[in-house]
């Protein structure tokens, strides 16, 4: 959670069951669970900035919101095809954003329901997605296709396959891993500027630096 005192955990059986629970870092005590929070495992999942609720995705398809506290499901979100691989709670706690095999990213308004926008044009399934703006007008996303997108547009190719990606908490650097094991991060001018190898490189291979 946003104040570290929480911990969230999603699992579950293969086309049955996904679980949700919620630990105190302290403590190590179980504060809540839900275990029938969706019908497949739970792929993905986000704390509000408030850090009293989460979003979770699922190959079920359904984008869903709980409470903390009880474990509740508070909202459920339908429209994807596919499964879903990635979710996000904006800064101001108003929208989420959900990614999908489907290669669709969607923005909804999480009081409503209602989708915001849907934007396609990736060409392999969307992995991971999360704000880049504080103001909530972009979206970072990895994907299958190799790029990191801001909203739909390229912001860089890489090599391989991308599993996940992240925006540090001031917003000047993106950083994304993928299938090579290799951890990428950019500045803000969309520079490449350091690389850590895959835990399989060969010996000596250290950290690189680019252009800084």
């Amino acid at each position: 959670s946003p104040d570290g005192k929480v911990l969230a955990s999603g699992s579950g059986v293969a086309s049955r069951s996904g679980e949700l629970k919620f630990w105190n870092t302290s403590s190590l005590e179980r504060i809540a669970e839900n275990v029938d929070a969706h019908s497949d495992t739970i792929s993905s999942l986000d704390f509000s900035p408030t850090g009293d609720k989460v979003v979770t995705g699922s190959p079920d398809k359904f984008v869903k919101t709980f409470d903390v506290a009880t474990g509740k499901a508070l909202g459920s979100y339908e429209a994807h095809t596919s499964n879903v691989l990635g979710v996000a709670w904006s800064h101001d706690g108003r929208l989420l954003a959900s990614v999908s095999a489907d290669q669709e990213l969607k923005i909804w308004d999480q009081e409503t329901g209602v989708q915001v926008r849907t934007l396609k044009g990736w060409e392999q399934e969307i992995t991971s997605v999360a704000f880049y703006s504080k103001t909530n007008e972009q979206v970072l996303t990895t994907s299958g296709d190799k790029t990191l997108r801001i909203d739909n547009q390229v912001f860089a190719t890489t090599e391989d396959f991308q599993y996940t990606g992240a925006v540090s908490p001031d917003g000047k650097y993106i950083v994304a891993g993928g299938e090579d094991g290799v951890l990428r991060v950019w500045n803000p001018s969309r520079q490449l500027v350091m690389t850590f190898p895959s835990p399989n490189a060969k010996p000596g291979e250290e950290v690189t630096t680019v252009g800084r």
